[in-house]
């Protein structure tokens, strides 16, 4: 019996943030806006589909 097996569409993001550099670990796919833990700056802003990142995008995590 074959197994259909299926990617998922949306990842996990390590960004960095542009004004102070804290890195922190955020979805690709946000249903709201994602705020810096440090300084509060908006850093992945929700567009109804992928994120739209304000930010330097470190690493990808599938």
């Amino acid at each position: 019996m074959e197994r259909l097996l299926f990617k998922p569409r949306s990842r996990f993001l390590k960004v960095k943030c542009s004004q102070c550099d804290n890195e922190q670990i955020v979805f690709e796919r946000p249903a709201s806006n994602v705020k810096c833990r440090v300084c509060g700056k908006t850093i992945v802003k929700s567009t109804g589909g992928k994120g739209k990142v304000f930010g330097e995008i470190i690493e990808v995590y599938s």
